[in-house]
Parts: structure tokens; sequence; C-alpha cells
């Protein structure tokens, strides 16, 4: 992981001089532009870049706007929890020297219940990590981080860190070969939706996953999950999902997934009818890294991350952010961070990766993850910051 100082030699001048428009948490529910139902998706630019958190990672912003969760590394390289208000104030960390945190290694990849007592996030349990069948220990970290998922299983933390549920238990079903990412809950809490792996596949790093979607239940003793239901959509053998983002009614779910036929990693983004089990794909595009797409606010507009124009290939991946209507119609792109023509550059000698974001409830601002690039990819590693976008017409 770089240092907060090295990050701070690395960022183009913009982010530095723009940090002042970072709103405050009133102002983000005062005067602030709201982006209505009729234009959300009609036109939609970035007027304003803000870095918020250095380093930083995965994120998502509360229901009622007044606090942001994001994952962090700590001086080991291993991530923390941490919520904060939006302008990145008030920054307190829930996985940190708790006495009933699960776990010393990673716990990250955030999303908050809707009443805001909970979040559920994901880690690796120390029996796992000591048990896998390999004595090279950075390729164990890099693996069970919480944007690959090894050996991963999903924890209920209350707000204050001081209680941890254990939702899953997939390690104790399929040893070695089990994996979780990126829960997301449903907008009225009773449905948690996350990717999980089931199996390894020859020749491929991949392995099996499937999508699944389950009851969260609030009981006086913590959360649980009930009624656990299994998809796998898709004409082809699918290699990944990731699931991203309930539709505002909670019949449908936003996904990534090779489910068609794609190059390995040639993912596109899918729309899973919860009810029927059937998907619809909204994006066409093979040979291209399409993930995380999350509704907006009104369900208009969906942004996601997309390789296309972005200068990618097969040994290094490069992003931007692109937005669509609900339908997959008008695909736009949203940002440029790796075009040396736009106010937006990032120079970096091997690009940046928007990836995970979170919209504002308020549709007027997106919080985004930026993977600054190291290499050439032959490595994994994904330090990088958490930025500010301020969406206008």
């Amino acid at each position: 992981m770089l240092s907060k100082r090295i990050l701070c030699l690395i960022v183009p001048a913009w982010m530095v001089a723009c940090q002042v428009l970072a709103p405050t948490a009133s102002s983000m529910e005062g005067e602030a532009t709201e982006i209505s139902a009729k234009n959300s998706c009609d036109k939609l630019s970035v007027g304003h870049v803000a870095t918020l958190v250095q380093p930083g990672g995965n994120v998502d912003w509360s229901p009622d706007g007044s606090w942001i969760a994001f994952d962090a590394p700590d001086e080991a390289g291993w991530t923390d929890t941490w919520v904060a208000r939006p302008d990145g104030s008030e920054k307190r960390c829930l996985t940190c020297d708790h006495a009933a945190t699960p776990t010393n290694l990673h716990l990250g990849n955030p999303t908050w219940h809707p009443a805001q007592q909970w979040l559920v996030i994901q880690g690796v349990e120390e029996s796992f990590f000591a048990s896998f069948p390999s004595e090279d220990g950075a390729y164990k970290k890099r693996i069970m981080d919480v944007g690959v998922g090894i050996g991963n299983e999903l924890f209920a933390v209350s707000v204050d860190g001081g209680r941890f549920v254990k939702l899953t238990h997939g390690v104790e079903e399929n040893s070695f070969a089990h994996g979780v990412l990126h829960a997301h809950f449903s907008h009225d809490g009773h449905m948690l939706a996350w990717s999980q792996r089931i199996g390894n596949i020859r020749g491929n790093v991949d392995g099996e996953w499937v999508i699944k979607i389950a009851n969260f239940v609030m009981l006086d003793e913590g959360p649980r999950m009930e009624n656990v239901r299994t998809f796998q959509p898709g004409k082809g053998a699918a290699r990944l999902y990731e699931v991203h983002s309930f539709s505002p009614d909670d019949t449908s779910l936003l996904f990534t997934a090779n489910a068609d036929g794609q190059a390995q990693r040639g993912y596109d983004i899918y729309l899973l009818d919860i009810a029927s089990g059937a998907a619809t794909r909204l994006t066409y595009t093979p040979f291209q890294w399409d993930e995380h797409a999350h509704f907006s606010p009104d369900g208009n507009c969906i942004v996601w991350m997309s390789s296309m124009n972005a200068g990618s290939n097969h040994k290094l991946l490069k992003t931007e952010l692109w937005y669509m209507s609900a339908d997959g119609s008008g695909q736009t792109q949203l940002t440029f961070f790796n075009d040396p023509n736009s106010w937006m550059y990032v120079p970096q000698p091997y690009g940046v990766i928007p990836a995970d974001f979170s919209w504002s409830p308020r549709g007027d601002a997106l919080l985004l993850y930026l993977i600054v690039n190291q290499s050439s990819q032959t490595e994994y590693s994904m330090p990088g910051i958490i930025l500010l976008l301020e969406l206008e017409r």
C-alpha cells in the first residue's frame, strides 16, 4: 500500500486545490442542488472533484446522508472499516482495537443497513489464513483482501464497533473454494444480496460463483439471515457474479457477470428480476470490463465502471465511470481520469481505476474509490483514495 505521503505527491493539482469544495454534513442536508427525476440521466456531468480520504477503499453512503462508511488499509496493509461525516471529518474505526472484533486481518467492504444501527462487512478469519495451503503469506494476503474475497465471510457490525455477528459459514461448506463479495441491502432493509464462491475451476482463477439473496431479520440478540436463495442467471457457464444495487422498488438487482460467452474479463452489466430469476443484459461489450453498477436514488439512471475508452489492455486494467438510463439506453462516458486532455486527468504511468462508488441520497454526488495502478498488474495491488464527485448537468 502507498503511504499517505506518497499519495499526496501523486495526485494532480485539482485534487489538492479543490478539497475545500467538499460539502460539510450540514450542507449536504441544506441548499445543495438536487438532480431531479426528470433530468437525472440527461447530460449528466461532473462539476467538481474533491479528495476526502487517502488512502481509502470501498465506500457506502448512509441512507440519511449524514455518514459515510469506507475501508482503508492499516500500516501493515490489513483492511479496516471506518465511518466518517461526508466531508471526511469525525473519522472513527469500527474494527480497530475492539474486543469483539472477530479477526485482526481484513475487515471491509461496508454496506449500511437502512436503520443505520448495523453495517454488514466481509472479512477473513485467522484460522482460515493459517490453514490455507500456501507458504506465501503475501499471496494469501492479496487473494483474501475484501476486493477478491477468497475465504471471506459476512459479518454484521454495530455502528459503535462493539458487537459483531457472523452471518455466513461458507468455509465450513466449501473449504478453500469459498469466498464472498460485496454485500448490498435492499432499500427497505429486508433483503441482503451478495456474491458467493462455491467451487474451483481448473485453469480459471475466478472459480465458480453464485448470487445469494437472503431475508435480513433484526432480533434482540442481533441480526440474522433466513430464506437464503441462490441464483445463477445467464445462458452460458458463468465464471463470476458480483452484485451491485437493488432497484428503488427492491424488485430487481444489478449485477456483473460473464454469463453469455464473454471473454474471461469481458464482464457485462445485467438486471436480475428477483421474483422470476430472469436476467436482462444492459451492456454488450464482451471484451470490456463492466462492473460496479448502481441505480441513482430516483431509479432513472445507472452509473457503472467500464474499461471502454480508458486505454485498458489484457495486462493493464484502466477504467472510467459511465452512465445510462435504467433500460440501458443512452450510454455515455462520465469521467476522464485517464485522458491527458481532460481537466480530470490523473497523471499516472500505469493509469487509474475508478472502482466502487456510492450515490449520495440526494442524487447530486458520488463517493468514489479511485485505485492507483502500481504496475502492469502482474501482482494484486489496489492502493487508492476516496473522492467526492459533485454532479451537474
